[in-house]
């Protein structure tokens, strides 16, 4: 596993588990476009797949068809902010591992102890510790969120599977929880408010002050806001959770005589969707954002909010009511489907650095000499990787670039100020700079080697 990024010339260290990355360093590079555009397809259909055979195991079975086809539409999984729907993200991977773990959890629950679903629970718990933060962070906090409800398995599952993850990586995983903890504490103080606080300051402030505060916008961009509202989005986009909370507020003890499922499945998936509820509201604060976008904690348990959901709309209407609820989501996830293919479509005329050509000119002109790349658009060096560069590439797990403070020197993230370009190349001996022209208001002293709408390229001895 990697322990330091040798390509980088500032130290850094990662933060990302390394699993689901080593398993894509498999391929080879000239297969990696591909996997970036049939990963997170091929990820949805094994979570689906698995949803799927889950519902066949339950009372849903005559049903397993309609309620498949709402799960597979569910409109959350197709906003397009939603990193499960392109490149090369781990968000899917930890969406597939958490639902068989929680699944292997809501069986133990129900009939005790049984190797096969312990294995696969345990199996799944090792794999989320090396492969996706965000299924680590729901690990931790539905494990201490069902323990509290009476509910043990995940808390037990959590205990073994992190001893378990300790022991196989050994210095890998120490290393690991020391720079996540240390990852969460410069993002907690200096990336939140650069990378959450800014575009929305408070979440449940928006209902008193946010929304009617956007006059400067057009009327696009202020619905595009509402909308990305997190609460608003748990409403709208996961449609079933409102239905619960009716039924669960006008029924009460009778919520849980229902022909689809028993009392005792019910009130296990009350549990989960109960501990998606409570890490949604804590994780929505402006001091707890930085653990994550709230709505997450809901999608991440979409399965039995669609199970729960179901079970509702089933007492409401039977089949008919089913069989509408998954007409009406399918026609919305389309919808918003061909608006995101549109999205892309108006992307590709924006104004971007030509990386191949920025390469060309840089090998060209280095020729057997060592390349030290720095940009001022930090977002930009992810797409230098792939090459034998040196290069200045921030990780959030040090609170300074250089000799300077993160604050002052990266007023918003990933842009580095440009009164500070020429102090961090000197102290790197930078000798390839690539300027996102956007964000420069003062001169660069160098050679131009290359220059398009976006960028230049300079070269300094």
């Amino acid at each position: 596993m990697i322990k330091s990024f040798d390509s980088f010339l500032n130290k850094s260290e990662p933060t990302d588990p390394q699993f689901f990355f080593w398993l894509l360093s498999w391929f080879p590079d000239s297969a990696i476009k591909y996997v970036a555009v049939l990963l997170n397809s091929t990820l949805s259909v094994a979570l689906g797949i698995s949803f799927y055979v889950a519902l066949r195991s339950t009372n849903y079975s005559s049903y397993a068809d309609i309620i498949y086809i709402a799960f597979l539409f569910t409109p959350i999984y197709f906003l397009g902010s939603n990193s499960r729907l392109y490149g090369l993200s781990a968000r899917g991977f930890g969406l597939f591992l958490f639902f068989l773990l929680s699944w292997s959890v809501f069986n133990l629950e129900l009939y005790g102890f049984n190797v096969g679903w312990f294995g696969i629970a345990l199996v799944c718990g090792f794999l989320i510790w090396g492969s996706n933060l965000f299924a680590q962070q729901a690990f931790v906090g539905f494990g201490i969120l069902l323990l509290i409800q009476g509910y043990n398995w995940m808390a037990i599952l959590l205990i073994i599977s992190t001893l378990l993850f300790l022991i196989i990586c050994q210095g890998y995983a120490v290393r690991f929880f020391k720079n996540r903890y240390r990852y969460l504490l410069i993002y907690k103080n200096v990336l939140a408010k650069k990378l959450l606080l800014q575009s929305r300051e408070s979440v449940w402030g928006d209902f008193i002050y946010g929304f009617w505060n956007k006059k400067d916008r057009s009327i696009g961009a202020q619905l595009y806001y509402i909308l990305a509202n997190p609460i608003i989005q748990a409403l709208i986009y996961l449609p079933l959770l409102p239905i619960i909370f009716i039924e669960t507020a006008t029924t009460r003890d009778s919520f849980y005589t229902s022909s689809l499922l028993s009392s005792s499945q019910l009130k296990v998936l009350l549990a989960f969707i109960i501990a998606g509820i409570v890490c949604f509201i804590i994780t929505s604060f402006r001091g707890t954002r930085f653990l994550g976008e709230p709505e997450r904690y809901l999608e991440i348990i979409n399965p039995f909010i669609l199970l729960v959901g179901s079970s509702v709309l089933f007492k409401w209407g039977g089949e008919r009511a089913l069989m509408i609820y998954a007409i009406i989501v399918s026609a919305f996830s389309i919808f918003q489907l061909l608006m995101f293919i549109k999205g892309i479509s108006r992307a590709s005329n924006r104004v971007f650095s030509d990386t191949s050509s920025v390469v060309n000119a840089i090998q060209q002109h280095a020729l057997d000499k060592e390349v030290r790349l720095f940009s001022n658009n930090q977002d930009w060096m992810k797409f230098y990787l792939p090459h034998n560069f040196k290069m200045v590439y921030y990780y959030p797990t040090q609170e300074k670039i250089a000799d300077f403070d993160l604050d002052e020197v990266m007023p918003n993230f990933t842009i580095i100020k440009d009164s500070y370009i020429e102090r961090v190349m000197y102290y790197y001996s930078v000798n390839y700079c690539v300027i996102d022209k956007k964000y420069v208001s003062i001169p660069i002293s160098g050679k131009v080697l290359y220059e398009d709408r976006a960028s230049l390229l300079i070269y300094r001895h």
